[in-house]
Order: structure tokens, then sequence, then C-alpha cells
């Protein structure tokens, strides 16, 4: 039995090993960047690992598992001290409520989407994949919200007019600075960037859509674009989105340490949504994230960060609060 048991988790470990050699491989592959998703995953496994290899007394798989163990927890600390503390909020705290929510270019669930909406209250909402949702959902917003991007923008041969893929409502003023649609010459994600005015505080909220995970040179070339552009600004920035990547990866990390920004999530789960409740490990992961990085006048401070319900999407909506707080 003992025999049995040290084969499988021998050739276990070494597959582990390997998966996790290619996560941190540079080379930009479709198969090869999945791996980096999965970095939780081969801590877990490897930590169960571990303590069967001490039962065994093999002192070499010990070696084996603690390598592993400490290369994926290296990210995985990183990662954890990058994203903000949670900061209970005061009396006199002004919160603002965020939602920000892929809702699916074949989303039909208008009325769930709306009541959603109607139940949570969010001062500024941010959507993406927002092309399938009805006129509805738009007159429904519009309605509630005094202030909201361009529904109808520019398509990439200038000739025409298409669905924003990207949308804003805010109760709050802004000033639109960019809208691009996927532009893949160009290397640019969906974006659509404008200036808030809250309480006489300016702050530019940026949303975005990064590539499917599916292809790392895009990817790659999407983070770097966006990288390129945050880089000037001078207020604060609320960087929102789905980026199709979990919170564990290292190409995250990086591009988030690059920026000197922190995520305000680690642990949550946004996608699938057809697994939000499934009673199992890690059946679902955290890729739609917030992103802020301060000025020197101001900070932004996170009270609350956590995934809704299914309402449609094979996303669940994101909701964040956080306040504005100024540096003495």
């Amino acid at each position: 039995m003992r025999k049995a048991i040290s084969f499988v988790f021998c050739v276990g470990t070494i597959i582990i090993l390997v998966l996790t050699l290619i996560s941190f491989s540079p080379f930009q592959s479709q198969t090869f960047d999945i791996f980096d998703h999965l970095r939780l995953h081969y801590f877990v496994c490897a930590g169960f690992a571990f303590f069967v290899f001490l039962w065994l007394r093999k002192t070499v798989w010990l070696t084996v598992t603690l390598l592993i163990l400490l290369s994926n927890g290296s990210i995985l600390y990183s990662s954890f001290t990058n994203t903000s503390a949670l900061k209970k909020p005061t009396a006199q705290t002004k919160l603002i409520k965020l939602l920000n929510y892929n809702a699916y270019y074949k989303n039909k669930s208008a009325k769930k989407f709306i009541d959603y909406v109607n139940q949570e209250k969010p001062d500024l909402i941010v959507l993406e994949e927002f092309v399938g949702m009805s006129k509805e959902v738009v007159q429904s917003l519009k309605s509630q919200y005094v202030y909201s991007g361009p529904y109808l923008t520019k398509s990439d041969d200038k000739n025409s007019k298409q669905p924003n893929y990207i949308f804003i409502f805010s109760k709050f003023p802004f000033q639109i600075k960019t809208f691009k649609h996927w532009n893949l010459s160009d290397r640019n994600p969906p974006i659509a960037h404008v200036e808030l005015n809250i309480r006489d505080t300016k702050i530019d909220l940026i949303a975005v859509h990064m590539h499917w995970p599916y292809n790392a040179k895009f990817k790659a070339q999407g983070l770097n674009w966006l990288s390129n552009y945050v880089k000037p600004l001078k207020n604060p920035v609320l960087l929102v989105g789905d980026f199709n990547l979990t919170p564990w990866s290292d190409t995250l990390l990086r591009f988030s340490q690059k920026n000197k920004m922190k995520k305000f999530g680690w642990f949550e789960g946004s996608w699938p949504s057809q697994t939000a409740n499934v009673d199992f490990p890690f059946p679902h992961f955290l890729i739609d994230h917030v992103f802020v990085r301060d000025s020197a006048e101001w900070k932004i401070n996170k009270h609350r960060f956590e995934a809704g319900k299914s309402i449609g999407s094979d996303h669940l909506p994101m909701i964040s609060e956080f306040s504005l707080e100024t540096k003495k």
C-alpha cells in the first residue's frame, strides 16, 4: 500500500514540478501561458504531497515539494502584499460604490441586471462586453445616472458607428479622455478613460478588457500598451475591468508593481459564474480586478470588495466600496 501511495505521489509531484517550471517560462505560448493561472493549485497540491512524503520519509521528494512550495509561494506572497488592506469606514467616511461587470455579449437577462443595480445602487458602473445588452438596460440606467459614456462610437473604419464595447455610468460628472475598441495593430485593448470629478477631486477612471488568456502575445502587448498609457497620469488612478488574469499570475503582479498599483482582491471569485456556488476548493477565479494608484495628494482606501450573485453573464458582478483621503 505504501509503495502504491509513494508511486502515485511521486508521479504527481513530477507533474506539478513540470507545470510550475512552465508557468515561470518567459516563452509566450498559448499552452504555456495558461499554467500561470494555476499557481495556487500547485501550492496546495505540493503542500499535501509534502506531508505524505514526510509520512513516507522520502527525503529527496520532500526537498522537491519544498522547492515547489517556495517558488509558487513567493508569487502568492508578493500578490498578497500587493493587495490593498481593508479599512473599516468611520461615521464620517464618504463611501463611493463601484459596480464592475462583464455583462457578456450574449446576455439577455436585462431584468436581472436592472434589479441588481436597483438593489445595490452603485455610484459608478463599469460594464465590459456591453454590446449585447438591450436598449431597455440603457434607458433604465440613463434614467438613474446623469453621466454616461457614448452609446455609439466610431468603428475602426471611421465610416460607421457601432455600440461601445465598454460603458460607464456615473453619478459624478466626468470628462471623456479616451474610448477605444480592439485594435491589435496598435496593440491596445478596449479602453474607456474618463476623468471623474468627485467632491472637487479629480480621479482617472480607466475601464479595460484585456485579451482572453489563450494568446499570451496579445495579452503581453496589451499590458505593455496599458503601462505606457497610465504612466504619465497624475491624478489618483482607478483601473477597473476584466483582465483575464488571476491575482497570483506573475504577469499581473509585474504589471501592478511596475505601475505602482495595488489591487482590491486576492481570493475572491468572479469567473465562471456557473461554479460560484460549488462547494469545492478553487472552482472559480478572480479575473475581474480593481487596481488603485494614489496621487501625491490623495489616497484611495478600500472598504469592500466582493462578488455579487449571478445575473445572466458568465462573470459575476464585482462590488467595491472605496473612499478618498487627503495625505497629511
